[in-house]
């Protein structure tokens, strides 16, 4: 900055700054660009006529109506595959998954805790039939059914043992160790907790399937009598639709729905059991409340905005003007978002909650402009307009040329980066400039008490300039 002004003191050219431009005469009086002559002379005018501000009050209502209805069919969505760009091998490789294997499973691990074999038999035999939830239609926890679990296989090869007498794994039980348990429908069970590990050890160290299951087996000290913890290997079925096209979209709201039914059969035991995948704490957790969140942050900001604008400006009816513009912006940003097909995820939220920011400011200067001018109504639009019009159009086409180059990116996030301040800084400043104008002109607030003290000397200012430059 000191060197500019040093740059300006010389008359040096701002760009080839060895040149010398023309000495300065020691009085700037600059004329009005064809932008201002247009904003005072034509456009100002316009805004305040009748039939004009009328008709825009009326077409701003029922777009934001539109716009408003169309945000309420926002959805939550997995997106997680726009976030590799198109036409990339990992994309296409997911792509034609879901296109012909409708998606993947999803690895699910249940962490048993408190394991006593003795206290909880029956609650742990019949733990893999929870999870199966054969009676779970309406609400189902989309597990696919045919997974293994070592407690139940290790009553299988007892119940063969026993009654073939050796089964193909050469598992051979004592019988006279064992007991009928009804409350196991009448499977074969070892008769004590010893036995019980004694013959799980055994089963373990000398048969394929139990030696598949080790891994699973954590026992609390080297005589393996009792287990610590255990753990049961399941899948996720691929949660969605194919889609008219033929491609596999994952289903947001039902994910939710079956990690919530996970989480209530693993609260139902008396002991401890833990669900857990890692799309548990990656995107799916983002499902539940991503929604709630855009809501809540949204509302949040534009709370704050009232709360500044009020402190800064200092009027409660003009602090409401910029208050709802930014709330129309807001709503015509959401309905946009759903006409061009995005849905609500982590970066739509966060770009949202941003656009609050940018979009205040082309209505607050505005207002606060007004406020300063005296006169009607109509004449104080015209002011307003002629005064802060051209910075708010500069100051709009200044941010879509920062972002415009986003547009041709192939990522996710640039693009959608591109389209919520592409919306923000439209709306934002056609209510700035078109909607708030027309209102004001209708049920603007009184200017400041100081207004017409501040523009009888700006008047005076002006006056003295001009007569100057005609001398």
């Amino acid at each position: 900055l000191v060197l500019n002004e040093r740059r300006m003191a010389a008359n040096r050219v701002d760009i080839l700054c060895c040149i010398h431009g023309k000495p300065d005469p020691g009085i700037h009086i600059s004329k009005p660009s064809w932008l201002q002559r247009f904003m005072r002379k034509k456009y100002a005018p316009l805004v305040v006529s009748k039939w004009f501000r009328s008709m825009i009050i009326l077409l701003a209502l029922v777009f934001v109506a539109v716009c408003g209805f169309k945000a309420s069919e926002l959805e939550v969505q997995a997106t997680g595959k726009n976030f590799i760009p198109n036409g990339s091998y990992l994309r296409t490789y997911f792509d034609l998954l879901g296109k012909y294997f409708g998606g993947s499973p999803t690895d699910v691990q249940v962490i048993i805790e408190e394991f006593d074999i003795e206290r909880y038999k029956v609650e742990l035999v019949g733990l893999g039939e929870k999870y199966r939830c054969d009676g779970c239609e309406a609400n189902p926890p989309r597990i696919i059914p045919s997974f293994s679990y070592w407690l139940e296989d290790f009553i299988s090869d007892v119940q063969s043992s026993i009654n073939e007498g050796g089964n193909a794994t050469g598992f051979v039980v004592d019988p006279s160790d064992f007991v009928v348990d009804e409350a196991l429908d009448g499977h074969f069970f070892p008769a004590s907790t010893a036995l019980f590990y004694s013959y799980l050890t055994t089963w373990v160290d000398e048969t394929t399937t139990g030696a598949s299951y080790a891994s699973d087996l954590v026992f609390k000290d080297a005589s393996r009598t009792a287990l610590a913890r255990a753990r049961i290997r399941m899948q996720h079925t691929p949660i969605g639709s194919f889609d008219d096209e033929g491609e596999f979209n994952a289903d947001a709201a039902a994910i939710v729905k079956a990690v919530d039914k996970m989480y209530e059969i693993s609260d139902s035991f008396p002991f401890g059991v833990y669900p857990y995948s890692f799309k548990y704490t990656d995107d799916w957790a983002a499902f539940d409340v991503i929604g709630s969140e855009l809501v809540r942050n949204t509302v949040s900001a534009l709370g704050t905005v009232l709360l500044v604008v009020t402190v800064l400006v200092g009027h409660l009816g003009a602090s409401l003007l910029v208050f709802f513009s930014t709330v129309f912006t807001v709503v015509e940003i959401l309905g946009m978002n759903a006409i061009i097909g995005l849905s609500v995820d982590t970066v739509v939220t966060v770009l949202v909650v941003l656009s609050v920011g940018l979009a205040v400011d082309y209505s607050a200067h505005n207002v606060y402009s007004f406020m300063l001018h005296t006169g009607t109504r109509e004449e104080r639009v015209i002011k307003m307009l002629a005064d802060v019009g051209v910075p708010v159009v500069n100051g709009a086409v200044s941010t879509f040329l920062a972002v415009m180059l986003q547009s041709l990116s192939s990522s996710y996030v640039f693009v959608v980066v591109f389209y919520e301040f592409f919306f923000a800084i439209l709306f934002g400043a056609l209510n700035g400039l078109v909607l708030v104008p027309a209102v004001l002109s209708v049920i603007g607030p009184a200017p400041y008490s100081t207004a017409r003290q501040d523009e009888d000397e700006d008047d005076l200012k002006q006056n003295n300039n001009n007569g100057m430059a005609e001398a």
